[in-house]
């Protein structure tokens, strides 16, 4: 049975510069026509995951892709492993890009990746998860529900309050009503309903640190989003990238553009907080790692022992791991 109607994606490639990668993520970006979905949804695609050189990891980050949260994208995981997962590898940590189902059903797949790499103890570091565009609002929504196992986060171009879309009437940008659609149709359509998917609503309840970045000329997601989650939770870092020339294919990124030197903020600002967070990474966080890693069944059986609490996948085992869940810190 056919469950509706989705937005197509609109995949924009850009030809960056040599020292980059020569392709763009996928972010919220959509076409304002809309297709039928097959009768077969699509599977998630396996995650792939890559070890820092010799082997040893320092940390540990999960990749999300973009996408409007239409989920199902193989190559939005791919992407991802070239930037920022090059830069990653070389500063030590261990990789995982994951995909997932539309919607509200995407973070469960979120979370049983938390799981497997909790369940693999693969380091003894940090924890985070780096998103982008509706992959990052997942990001955060995640963190929301493991506060005592996320050490931080990065999101670029994030809508942190899904509020914001519809709250003044039509638009003319198609792909804005798109997205307005589907945040109706995935996660609610009142304040209240919005509540337990909003990142800003959620921002008490987030325990890791948080690095937000946007193109200065993202349409898509604006800068109210960063401003209104770092009102809610101070201690978050915000950067600006500059835009680059939109007739220049090359400064082509996200939901906009960059330049050279937007570019290279990009990398600085992922690279400087990473290394902040494997010099600051906690005791309180590693204990509660390994206490729901005692409780966790093996890697590869991670993903079937699943339960639904208010709407929200959670692992059996992560219910009873997190029942003692560490309070707020000051990051």
């Amino acid at each position: 049975m056919k469950r509706g109607l989705i937005a197509t994606l609109v995949v924009l490639v850009g030809l960056l510069a040599p020292s980059f990668d020569t392709t763009r993520s996928l972010g919220l970006a959509v076409t304002a026509a809309e297709s039928a979905e097959p009768d077969v949804i699509p599977a998630v695609a396996p995650l792939v995951s890559a070890d820092p050189p010799g082997g040893v990891a320092r940390a540990t980050m999960i990749l999300i892709h973009g996408g409007g949260w239409a989920g199902h994208s193989a190559l939005g995981q791919e992407l991802l492993m070239k930037r920022p997962g090059d830069l990653l590898l070389k500063r030590g940590w261990r990789i995982v890009s994951i995909d997932y189902n539309e919607g509200a059903a995407g973070l469960g797949d979120v979370l049983n990746a938390v799981d497997a790499e909790v369940a693999r103890r693969t380091s003894n570091g940090p924890l985070c998860i780096y998103g982008e565009s509706s992959g990052a609002h997942l990001a955060l929504v995640a963190a929301s529900r493991l506060r005592a196992i996320i050490d931080c986060v990065i999101g670029v171009g994030t809508p942190t309050d899904l509020n914001l879309y519809g709250a003044k009437g039509p638009v003319a940008d198609a792909q804005i009503r798109v997205l307005e659609s589907r945040i109706r149709r995935f996660f609610g359509t009142t304040t209240a309903e919005l509540a337990a998917w909003n990142p800003v609503s959620l921002a008490p309840s987030i325990d890791a640190d948080v690095l937000l970045m946007r193109e200065a000329d993202d349409h898509l997601v604006s800068v109210d989003h960063s401003e209104r989650f770092k009102a809610a939770r101070p201690a978050t870092r915000t950067v600006e990238l500059e835009s680059g020339d939109p007739t220049d294919p090359s400064a082509a990124f996200l939901h906009g553009t960059v330049s050279d030197i937007g570019r290279a903020h990009y990398f600085s600002a992922i690279g400087s907080f990473v290394d902040r967070a494997v010099a600051g990474s906690d005791d309180q966080h590693r204990e509660a790692r390994a206490r729901a890693a005692d409780t966790l069944p093996a890697p590869e059986s991670i993903s079937t022992p699943i339960i639904w609490v208010h709407s929200i996948a959670l692992s059996a085992a992560r219910v009873r791991a997190l029942a003692g869940s560490i309070a707020p810190n000051a990051r």
